[in-house]
């Protein structure tokens, strides 16, 4: 009985938040589209190895920009204009992996966000030639959103309540929050004012809700977004009342709770 009362509080914790907190972008779908990086169809192997090896070099040279500056970042570019089309690969394959790679990484290391962005706004100015329908910036935000909205796992060690593949640092929400408001600073092309907007309607809607570590991801975000730095050019006076003041009055109606 402990048991089966134990599974139905961790069901109702992953899958009763009220839908109102999530996020949506307008403009964005809901869904990202599944990620299928590493699969291929039945007697595929040769494109599935290259598929593979192709990833593994995008992964080194993302090593490479924790110490870069613009001469490195330049470079990463070039390389993977180069790898674009490499092992004779459909474009728009190794491009969904270029987005997953570049996200993976900058999820992972929070530190240098700014970085993984910058890194997306000169591959934006690029003379790459981009498929006719991939938006490079729409799908990174799609896998943001999907992981923001992603409920927080309730971690029981044992395997009848919790699948093999979750992660349990991936109920962290912080690290998106971040990487959200590093693209938002640095105003990378086709990223519309309205989705700051969304955004900080949800964080404002999950702090009032009270959930976890709400507020610490309210902070974060007005912490990125308004930070001085001398490579990213300031907010538009509208993007700031949208944006900075309604986080200012969020956090103060908090602290006077």
């Amino acid at each position: 009985m402990i048991v089966i009362q134990y599974c139905r509080l961790a069901w109702n914790y992953l899958f009763s938040r009220p839908d109102k907190t999530k996020l949506l972008l307008r403009g964005l779908p809901y869904n990202a589209e599944p990620d299928q990086s590493l699969e291929c169809g039945y007697g595929d192997h040769r494109r599935h190895i290259s598929r593979l090896e192709w990833r593994n070099q995008m992964n080194r040279f993302m090593e490479m920009l924790p110490s870069a500056n613009e001469e490195v970042l330049d470079r990463v570019v070039n390389h993977i204009q180069l790898l674009l089309s490499h092992h004779q690969m459909d474009q728009p394959e190794v491009e969904k992996d270029l987005v997953r790679v570049i996200y993976d990484k900058a999820v992972g290391d929070p530190a240098n966000s700014h970085l993984y962005v910058r890194l997306c706004q000169k591959l934006m100015e690029s003379h790459i030639d981009w498929s006719l329908d991939f938006n490079f910036i729409g799908r990174l935000f799609q896998l943001v959103v999907e992981e923001f909205n992603r409920p927080y796992v309730l971690i029981l060690r044992t395997w009848y309540l919790v699948p093999e593949d979750i992660d349990p640092l991936r109920s962290n929400k912080t690290n998106i929050v971040k990487l959200m408001a590093a693209i938002f600073k640095r105003k990378i092309p086709r990223v519309p004012d309205e989705w700051i907007t969304d955004c900080v309607n949800c964080l404002i809607q999950r702090q009032a809700a009270n959930l976890d570590n709400s507020t610490q991801e309210l902070f974060l975000f007005l912490k990125t977004i308004s930070e001085s730095d001398h490579d990213c050019k300031n907010l538009f006076p509208s993007q700031q009342n949208t944006a900075i003041l309604p986080c200012i009055e969020a956090l103060k109606r908090a602290n006077r709770k």
